[in-house]
């Protein structure tokens, strides 16, 4: 072993989660071929609604023959094989040929274990050169198997189908293979310790939990988890229904609402979690008197400390249940309405402790463009933060690289878009920017989120969105939401998924993970491209010295070096992370651990534990992982492991 490798006590541990200790790998592959003049042995011809002739030699790419497909309407050439393992290959690739006409219209998809993959279609141009079927020439199809949800699957056919009821024309198909995964670039990761550039507000670890939720308060599993997950503020009671709920109808609870979640339930629910609260007061269908009687029984009655406070919840939307959508009339009211400015007078009268915030929209949402600086010109001093709702996509897209892509590239410019607003619309006021809602996906009971949502892709996308939310000074975060109550929709939302005994979904163990990050960044960089490849986020414990740096690892596993300058190592290091096999999968490992085997309070499971020597050393990500990996500093004169009550994962505190 070098002198600047790791060593990691037990070296088993660190073999599961790929840390050099002991890295273990797939051997080098070649190419597998399906048909080359011939189906390969092992593969066969289950096609469909199709004829199918693998030795034609009339029209052919190279060899000797190519195979003419003549397919029915929802016809399919497939190729099955006897169940295997995708994940030492990287992509399924083929030349097609269009025949006399070209343009028609084909998917391609997997069938695996448990059911299809993801469905391509061949008009997309990622995939075909051209982005089309051309006739009378062959054209290249490289699709990556993770597009196709194919990756560590147990994969048994693929499958080239008609995309509408059309009769196609005859097509050719020929050098249909599996292609070997490229080796993954190294990475370079450079720190500067002392290069302080901003701050890790612990209100980013924050989510939505909804009146819905089912009694949470009295679900101990829940609590337990929620509780582990570090969350450090909670909103209430929507989501859209904040603008159609009446707190008092539920307060003290009567039978008709006995499943619910109430305010009184909410507070329990924040003191066994030891979150934070806030609270979106009904502006659609309330009023200011409503709004300033709940404070007073939260802050002062059951004396709940909740500090944030926001009037109304998307109320530019026309899907809101309020009496007006026009940003004028919802700061200043009308004859018969209470507009914003009524609200916080009347909520600040009972609590002047309080912040209040308003509705606001991202740079984005082009088709609400006047919504936001209209309500910066009409708001008074009364207003205190802007209240933004970020989601990705809606059901139809579903491709896992494009959800990689997001965060680094949009929240930048999201950022920018807002603080120019503030600057000209802001009359020199502070005014704090709060993202209470985010996720990768939004959706309806009528149109459902992508399972994406559920999916370790999730995982990864929200631990960088987590990072771009603290570069762009974002102090407090909500994700939506806390737990998946089994509505359809909404299964793939949560972080808990009710109908399967609270399990942790791939979202939730973003959380714990940044809850090890220190409360300020530092300069980190990586020469890996942080869309597809890497991101770094670095930060440094103030009270310790100690770094921590957050590494988003969105491909396969990867090695290289990290650099450390301005620091001195004590060379003691601890890691905590997550990874799945794919990016569609729906199951982690939590340092190691699979869901079954992972303790209801993650307080239970110890960091790895390992060694460096010198200030520039060896490491290893996991495939498709997020990861804290705690530098301790030689200001730390000795460890001593205890997990932080309440908040999951484990820091390390002075003797």
């Amino acid at each position: 072993m070098s002198a600047n490798s790791i060593r990691l006590e037990p070296c088993l541990r660190a073999t599961i989660l790929g840390l050099s200790c002991l890295v273990s790998s797939v051997g080098a592959r070649a190419d597998w071929s399906l048909y080359q003049d011939a189906l390969t042995p092992g593969w066969q011809n289950w096609s469909w609604n199709a004829s199918i002739d693998f030795n034609q030699s009339a029209i052919k790419y190279e060899g000797q023959r190519a195979i003419a497909v003549d397919l029915a309407p929802w016809g399919a050439l497939s190729l099955f094989h006897a169940e295997f393992g995708a994940g030492p290959w990287e992509s399924f690739s083929f030349r097609i040929h269009g025949g006399i006409t070209g343009g028609q219209s084909l998917k391609i998809f997997v069938h695996r274990e448990g059911g299809q993959g993801a469905e391509v279609a061949l008009s997309d141009p990622r995939y075909i050169e051209g982005g089309t079927i051309a006739a009378g020439q062959w054209r290249s199809v490289v699709i990556p198997l993770d597009n196709l949800g194919a990756d560590n699957r147990g994969v048994t056919r693929f499958s080239l189908q008609t995309a509408t009821a059309d009769d196609p024309a005859i097509f050719f198909v020929d050098d249909v293979r599996l292609v070997t995964a490229a080796a993954p670039r190294p990475f370079a990761l450079d720190v500067d310790a002392r290069q302080i550039v901003g701050a890790v507000p612990p209100e980013l670890i924050g989510s939505n939990a909804a009146w819905w939720n089912v009694s949470i308060a009295q679900d101990a599993d829940a609590i337990t988890k929620l509780r582990a997950a570090g969350l450090a503020l909670l909103r209430f009671p929507g989501g859209s229904d904040a603008d159609r709920y009446h707190w008092q109808e539920y307060e003290p609870g009567n039978t008709g609402n006995a499943w619910s979640t109430n305010t009184s339930e909410f507070l329990d629910v924040l003191a066994k979690t030891s979150s934070g609260g806030m609270i979106t007061v009904n502006f659609g269908t309330g009023t200011a008197l409503e709004a300033a009687d709940w404070v007073r029984y939260t802050n002062l009655t059951r004396t709940g400390n909740v500090r944030y406070w926001e009037v109304g919840n998307e109320i530019y939307g026309t899907w809101e249940q309020s009496w007006t959508h026009d940003p004028v009339a919802y700061v200043e009211g009308d004859a018969s309405h209470d507009g914003f400015n009524a609200f916080c007078a009347a909520m600040k009268a009972v609590d002047p402790s309080i912040l209040v915030g308003a509705v606001g929209t991202a740079p984005f949402q082009a088709e609400h463009a006047s919504w936001l600086p209209a309500v910066l010109t009409h708001t008074n001093d009364c207003l205190d933060f802007l209240s933004i709702h970020y989601y990705r996509w809606g059901q139809n897209d579903t491709d896992p690289y494009a959800l990689l892509k997001d965060p680094p590239a949009s929240w930048p410019a999201q950022g920018a878009g807002l603080r120019e607003m503030l600057a000209t619309y802001g009359r020199g006021r502070t005014i704090r920017l709060f993202v209470t809602e985010h996720n990768s996906y939004y959706g309806s009971t009528d149109a459902p989120p992508a399972p994406l949502a559920a999916q370790t892709v999730n995982m990864l996308y929200l631990a960088d969105t987590l990072g771009q939310l603290a570069i762009q000074g974002v102090p407090v975060a909500n994700h939506w939401n806390v737990r998946s109550e089994g509505l359809g929709a909404v299964e793939y939302w949560g972080m808990l998924l009710a109908s399967a005994g609270n399990r942790r979904q791939p979202s939730y163990y973003a959380f714990p993970i940044w809850r090890q990050a220190g409360d300020q960044r530092v300069q980190a960089s990586t020469n890996l491209d942080p869309g597809t490849e890497m991101t770094v986020y670095g930060t440094r414990h103030s009270r310790t010295g100690d770094l921590t740096l957050i590494v988003v690892n969105k491909a396969q596993a990867r090695t290289g070096m990290i650099s450390l300058t301005n620091f001195d190592a004590s060379g003691s290091i601890a890691t905590v992370q997550a990874s799945g096999n794919d990016l569609n999968d729906p199951m982690v490992l939590y340092n190691g651990l699979a869901d079954a085997s992972i303790p209801v309070d993650l307080a239970e499971v110890q960091p790895i534990i390992g060694t460096i020597s010198g200030p520039s050393f060896q490491y290893s990500f996991p495939a498709y992982s997020v990861t804290a990996l705690t530098i301790f500093a030689v200001s730390t004169p000795s460890l001593c492991w205890q997990c932080l009550p309440g908040r999951g994962g484990w820091r390390a505190t002075l003797h």
